[in-house]
């Protein structure tokens, strides 16, 4: 085992272990610190009361039901390790328990030392899955930052580049509708240079909060780029396309943007936005290119007719 400060917790509910003997090793050994059951309810309990590493059980424990026992310390914790001793004439012992999911077997007798190597051994296991799952959430955080725009948390350019082609298949293959809304803030420039682009940056986050809190869970938001911001509407065309766009418009327009803890500088209170939509299937939309360019010439004739407007094709 590898030498650490840190004390480790060993249940042993085995009797016939402690009478004889063999958990001695495991008792003068400062890096444990072992916990007794003496019957199978008591291992349960003392689960409860008290977190362990590795639980050490004898088969011929009172009370035991080997299959029951496995659920219930698999229910409190997960990644356990369950190390079962037993009788190597007794047929439980090879044919149930490998398939009810123990971790290590071993039969009577065994010598304290073989006890101190297969405990070690298990601790060994126990932080190669704590270890195996700490990185696969670190890997899971680390994708997530890669599809994500750092300022706004919306999804990025990048991996809307990638949903939009999934979700064009898909509508495409099953004869589906997929709608496409591209936003773009007006005059934001102006907002960068009267309030600065701390404040500019701010007005983006608050924009972006109010566009996710005015969609469906199964639409997906981005940040296109700068002010732009582009949304896919599975299911959504025509008319209930124009509907959510519009409802958009006005969310934002009768928002009130001003910082009120910042009496120096709380930024506008007020600003537009201007919205395209498109959606497949239509003419002229064969491909998610096609989508998404079709919603930003919707776009540039909302802005080139007067801005703070939604413009269907």
């Amino acid at each position: 085992m590898d030498k650490t400060d840190r004390v480790y917790p060993i249940l042993v509910a085995a009797p016939r272990l402690k009478a004889s003997g063999e958990t001695e090793v495991l008792e003068k050994d400062p890096s444990y610190r072992l916990i007794f059951a003496s019957t199978a309810p008591a291992v349960i309990e003392r689960l409860k009361e008290d977190r362990a590493d590795v639980v050490v059980i004898e088969l011929e424990l009172p009370g035991l039901d080997i299959t029951d026992m496995i659920i219930k310390i698999r229910s409190i914790d997960p990644d356990l390790p369950l190390l079962v001793v037993a009788e190597c004439e007794d047929k439980r012992f090879a044919e149930n328990l490998w398939e009810a999911g123990i971790d290590d077997g071993v039969c009577h007798p065994i010598s304290s030392t073989e006890l101190a190597h297969r405990v070690a051994r298990s601790l060994k296991l126990r932080r190669l899955n704590q270890f195996c799952y700490k990185l696969e959430q670190e890997n899971k955080g680390l994708w997530k930052l890669s599809i994500t725009d750092g300022l706004t948390k919306l999804m990025n350019r990048r991996h809307f580049n990638d949903v939009v082609k999934l979700e064009f298949s898909r509508a495409k293959r099953y004869g589906g509708s997929l709608g496409c809304i591209m936003i773009d803030i007006d005059r934001f420039k102006a907002v960068n240079d009267t309030y600065g682009h701390l404040t500019g940056d701010r007005v983006l986050r608050e924009l972006s909060g109010l566009i996710r809190n005015n969609l469906r869970r199964i639409d997906i938001a981005a940040r296109y780029g700068g002010e732009e911001f582009v949304l896919l509407l599975p299911e959504t065309d025509g008319e209930a396309l124009g509907f959510v766009a519009e409802k958009l418009r006005k969310a934002v327009e009768s928002h009130n943007f001003q910082d009120k803890q910042n009496a120096e500088n709380p930024g506008p209170e007020r600003i537009t936005i201007s919205l395209g939509a498109a959606d497949f299937p239509q003419s002229g939309v064969k491909t998610p290119e096609d989508l998404v360019q079709a919603a930003d010439q919707a776009l540039y004739e909302a802005k080139r007719s007067g801005r703070n407007r939604v413009v269907v094709k």
